[in-house]
């Protein structure tokens, strides 16, 4: 673990300079130290917003994009795609691909709340790394 001299009394400024100073993992120690506390802090107020975050991660296409989506997709592999539904394809990707980036934004949320790493969260919620 790598030393750095602080001075008795510094501004955040200042604080923030010598962190700028450390390698990656003195700074991810100290990241989840940081995290943990916060969590800590936080205490009753936790509870509320890991509700919200976990209707967010539960969060999913409607029904008939997720039809659509597979139907697509299926035209797709055997070749049969027109023009149009291939942009339809697309936009449905893409939309599946901000659901994803929106569900591990709130995955990285919850872990920060719950002082966990973000692998904790997803073995705690069954979730694996990737999304199907």
């Amino acid at each position: 673990m790598r030393h750095i001299r602080i001075h008795t009394e510094v501004s955040l400024e200042e604080f923030l300079s010598q962190v700028e100073q450390l390698d990656t993992a003195d700074l991810e120690v100290m990241l989840d130290r940081l995290l943990r506390e916060q969590a800590r802090r936080r205490g009753a107020q936790g509870s509320e917003a890991e509700t919200r975050l976990l209707e967010a991660i539960n969060a999913s296409l409607p029904p008939d994009e997720q039809l659509r989506y597979q139907h697509l997709q299926h035209k797709r592999q055997t070749e049969t795609l027109s023009q149009a539904e291939q942009q339809e394809l697309v936009q449905l990707t893409e939309n599946w691909e901000a659901l994803a980036l929106r569900r591990t934004q709130h995955l990285i949320q919850l872990a920060a709340l719950r002082g966990q790493t973000l692998a904790e969260v997803q073995a705690d919620l069954g979730i694996g790394a990737q999304y199907e």
